[in-house]
């Protein structure tokens, strides 16, 4: 996809499912990656918790308003808006759940390739998966990492502590150091 848009290299991100995809695209295509920011990438350093399986299953079989919200309430206890009900609802009830990728735990190996600058932000209240495992697995293994668990915030990090969150991917995008 760079290739047609003529971009040789760009800074790449993204939260959940998407930050997976990021890591799978900067593993296959180093050379494309500048910087990689991940919020709660889904699986990628440690598995996803079986509640958290179970709980999306259930929420594609049933794809009622009122079992979207239940989900998006376990996701995080903070008070989100409206239109984030309301997004998460319509991908529910009119499009699938089919990934072409599922998300999987990277090897050692394939995480290992991540030498670009990277940014992993994790929630302490993440409820997908261990937090504290998969910033220690990733420090581990990806030598160019910044690892950071934010205080009060759960999966949905980037919508419960947006000043914050907003800030750290700013000034990693922004440091030439990095």
């Amino acid at each position: 996809m760079l290739n047609r848009l003529e971009i040789d290299a760009c800074c790449i991100g993204g939260i959940s499912y998407g930050g997976f995809l990021g890591i799978n695209y900067a593993i296959y295509a180093t050379h494309k990656v500048k910087k990689l920011f991940l919020l709660s990438p889904a699986s990628s350093f440690v598995p996803l918790y079986k509640q958290f399986i179970y709980r999306i299953i259930a929420m594609s079989a049933i794809p009622m308003k009122w079992n979207v919200c239940h989900f998006i309430k376990w996701l995080s206890k903070h008070q989100l808006n409206k239109a984030l009900v309301d997004q998460f609802h319509a991908a529910f009830r009119y499009g699938s759940l089919s990934l072409k990728v599922p998300p999987d735990v990277y090897s050692d190996d394939e995480l290992k390739r991540l030498t670009m600058p990277v940014l992993l932000l994790l929630g302490d209240q993440e409820v997908i998966s261990d937090a504290n495992l998969a910033s220690y697995r990733a420090t581990q293994l990806c030598k160019n990492i910044h690892a950071e668990i934010i205080p009060g915030t759960g999966h949905l990090l980037n919508l419960e502590d947006p000043q914050y969150v907003n800030m750290k991917i700013n000034e990693f995008l922004c440091n030439e150091h990095l």
